[in-house]
């Protein structure tokens, strides 16, 4: 995988680079070639109940290769945020995907975490600290 971060567009969060889970996709898919016709993303529903959703990602990079493949799981709750409240089970399912695909080493040069990710916790935190 190609983590030369001058080819993967960051976004600096306190000094420290993160990638979005969208650029991890497009990294993902610039490993398609005549060998690797393309990869391949499942997602599944682990938990859903009151409002809290748990969601696991495998990621496949090479469908030839089917046991080399990466997994990813994220929690999200409804009441915590505004994203949340209308669409937690997308985040969910986006934090999920950008987990597995950095496990799979898409953009992990710096952190397995995505810039999405990291953002949705320090605003988690932020709203803590208005409490």
């Amino acid at each position: 995988m190609n983590d030369n971060l001058d080819s993967i567009k960051t976004i600096s969060i306190r000094g420290k680079q993160y990638v979005t889970v969208a650029e991890r996709l497009r990294q993902l898919h610039l490993t398609v070639t005549s060998d690797n016709p393309g990869p391949s993303i499942d997602t599944k529903i682990v938990y859903a109940e009151n409002g809290i959703y748990i969601v696991k990602a495998t990621v496949i990079p090479d469908v030839t290769q089917p046991d080399c493949f990466f997994t990813g799981h994220a929690k999200e709750d409804e009441s915590k945020g505004q994203i949340n409240g209308t669409s937690a089970l997308e985040n969910c399912e986006t934090s999920a995907i950008g987990r597995a695909l950095g496990n799979a080493g898409f953009g992990s040069a710096e952190s397995i975490a995505s810039a999405n990710e990291v953002m949705n916790a320090m605003h988690q935190q932020n709203k803590k600290k208005e409490s």
